[in-house]
């Protein structure tokens, strides 16, 4: 609802109900989260969300799953790496 003209607006995809504004969420389509207010996309475990461009990116190489923030801090290892330092920073292991 507009208050000022009285007349009712669309939300915002993916915005499913709004208040106040057509991107202040109250409900998001399936396959997003609610996050303060606005719609977030889920994104696959090997992916982080970018807010500036409101799009999941790939982790940093060669994390398999990573910090839902920073995709250069790595959660999961892919095979062949593993984790170094507290930091959680990995460098590839040499085989033999």
């Amino acid at each position: 609802l507009d208050r000022d003209f009285n007349t009712c607006k669309e939300c915002k995809p993916p915005c499913y109900d709004c208040s106040g504004t057509e991107t202040n969420c109250t409900w998001c389509f399936a396959g997003y989260n609610l996050v303060k207010n606005s719609c977030r996309k889920i994104c696959d475990v090997s992916d982080k969300w970018q807010p500036k461009s409101s799009k999941c990116i790939p982790c940093d190489s060669p994390c398999k799953r990573c910090d839902h923030i920073d995709s250069g801090v790595c959660t999961e290892c892919h095979e062949g790496t593993y984790f170094f330092s507290k930091y959680l920073k990995i460098y590839f292991q040499f085989h033999l």
